[in-house]
C-alpha cells in the first residue's frame, strides 16, 4: 500500500505515452487521407495557395525582368480573364500576375511599383468603376505589398518565413484547403453535404485563375451575382419564375442613381502622379476596362456613367487606355456571371486584347526604355489620340 508521502509519479504506468502519441498521429493521418480520397472522388482538386508569400515571389519577378516584364495589376477580372501563356507568346514579354481577386482598388500595388526604380516594364491595370484611388489605402493589396517589402529586406530565413513556406506547401498539396477553405469546413460542407460549395475556380502556378462556369448551376448563379451586385433583396412571390426576376431586376436597375463623382475626380491627379513616377524610371502603364455583361454591366452604367467616370479618367491620364466596348472584338465576349469570363474564353480574349492594344499608336509590345524614349512615345500618341474616348 502506498503511503500518503510516497512519490505520486511512481504510480503512473511506464512507457505508455509513446504508443498513445503514435496512435494519435496515425488516426489524424487516416482522417486526412479519408477526407482527401472523398474530395478526390467528388472531383475536387489541389491548387496553388495564393498567399502573401507567393504574391511576393511574383512581385520580385516584376523587378527582375526589367523592361521585359509585362505586369498585370487589378482585381479578379484581370486574374481570371487573361491567359499569361498567350501574352508571353504574342508579345515576347514576361507576364507577371499581381492582380488580387476581390480587391476594390489597384492603387497600393501601383504605388509599390511606382516607388521601385527597378520596375521598368509594361504594367496592365484593370480599371474598376468606382475604385478608391486615394493614397494610403489599407486593404489586402496594401498588406501584400508591405509583406513583399519586408521579405525583400530580409537577409536570412526567419521562423516566420519558414512557417509561411511550409503553410504554402501544405495548403497547395491538400484538397481540404482548396478555394481557401479549411479541413473542418471541407468535411462539413463538401464531404458530408455533396453538391455544396462547388470548386469552379482554380489558382494556377502563375497566380492566374480559371473559372469553369459549367460547374455551377445556371442561371441561378448568374442571378445570384446580379442580386449581390444590386446590394438588396427583391420582393418576389414564392412561385416567381426567372422571367419575373428578370423583369424585377430591370425595374430595380432603372432606378439606380449615378454615384457622386466628386471624390473620384479629386483622386485622379494622384493616379497620374504614379503613372509619371513609373515612366520616370523607364516603365509604362496601360489602363484597361475589362468586360462585363448583362445586369452587371447595366448596373455599372447606371452607377458609374462613362461620361462621369471612364471618360474623365482617360482625359486625366497620359497612360494608354482601352475600354472593351471600344473594340469590336472585345465587346463580343460574354461573361457567364456578368463579371468574369469562362476559362475556355481566356485564350481568344487575350489574343483579341493584344490585337486591340497593338492597334493603338503605342503598342503593348513596345517595351519600356529610357524616360526620353517613353516621352517620345507619349508625345506621338497624344498627338494622334487626344479625345476623351481614345482607346
Amino acid at each position: 500500500m502506498h503511503s500518503s508521502t510516497s512519490n505520486s509519479d511512481s504510480r503512473l504506468p511506464d512507457r505508455i505515452w509513446g504508443p498513445v502519441l503514435v496512435g494519435s498521429v496515425l488516426i489524424a493521418l487516416l482522417l486526412v487521407a479519408a477526407t482527401e480520397l472523398s474530395l478526390a472522388s467528388k472531383g475536387y482538386r489541389t491548387q496553388q495557395h495564393d498567399s502573401p508569400r507567393f504574391w511576393g515571389q511574383e512581385r520580385a519577378r516584376a523587378s527582375q525582368f526589367g523592361m521585359h516584364a509585362l505586369i498585370l495589376v487589378g482585381d479578379s477580372r484581370m486574374q481570371l480573364d487573361v491567359d499569361l501563356g498567350v501574352l508571353r507568346r504574342a508579345t515576347g514579354l514576361q507576364p507577371v500576375q499581381l492582380a488580387l481577386n476581390g480587391e476594390p482598388t489597384f492603387v497600393p500595388v501601383l504605388e509599390g511599383l511606382a516607388n521601385d526604380p527597378t520596375v521598368q516594364g509594361t504594367i496592365l491595370v484593370s480599371f474598376l468603376d468606382g475604385a478608391d484611388l486615394e493614397a494610403n489605402i489599407r486593404d489586402r493589396s496594401a498588406n501584400y505589398e508591405s509583406e513583399y517589402e519586408r521579405l525583400r529586406s530580409q537577409e536570412i530565413p526567419t521562423f516566420r518565413s519558414v512557417e509561411a513556406a511550409l503553410d504554402d506547401f501544405v495548403f497547395s498539396s491538400l484538397r481540404s484547403y482548396a478555394d481557401g477553405t479549411r479541413p473542418a469546413d471541407a468535411l462539413r460542407l463538401r464531404v458530408f453535404q455533396p453538391g455544396r460549395l462547388p470548386q469552379f475556380v482554380m489558382t494556377l502556378a502563375d497566380r492566374s485563375q480559371l473559372a469553369d462556369f459549367t460547374r455551377v448551376p445556371m442561371p441561378k448563379f448568374y442571378y445570384g451575382s446580379a442580386l449581390r451586385k444590386l446590394g438588396r433583396d427583391l420582393p418576389m412571390p414564392a412561385n416567381a419564375t426567372y422571367a419575373d426576376l428578370d423583369a424585377a431586376l430591370h425595374q430595380a436597375i432603372s432606378t439606380i442613381p449615378p454615384v457622386d463623382s466628386s471624390r473620384f475626380l479629386r483622386q485622379l491627379p494622384y493616379v497620374e502622379s504614379l503613372v509619371a513616377a513609373i515612366r520616370a524610371h523607364g516603365g509604362r502603364v496601360i489602363f484597361i476596362k475589362m468586360p462585363s455583361s448583362g445586369f452587371i454591366r447595366e448596373m455599372e452604367r447606371k452607377r458609374y456613367p462613362r461620361e462621369l467616370y471612364w471618360n474623365r479618367f482617360v482625359a486625366s491620364t497620359t497612360a494608354q487606355t482601352m475600354h472593351f466596348e471600344d473594340d469590336a472584338n472585345l465587346k463580343q465576349f460574354v461573361c457567364p456571371d456578368g463579371s468574369h469570363l469562362d476559362f475556355r474564353q481566356r485564350s481568344a480574349f487575350t489574343h483579341a486584347l493584344v490585337h486591340a492594344l497593338s492597334a493603338a499608336p503605342a503598342t503593348i509590345a513596345e517595351t519600356a526604355g529610357t524616360p526620353k524614349q517613353q516621352e517620345d512615345v507619349l508625345q506621338r500618341r497624344v498627338g494622334v489620340d487626344s479625345g476623351p474616348g481614345r482607346p
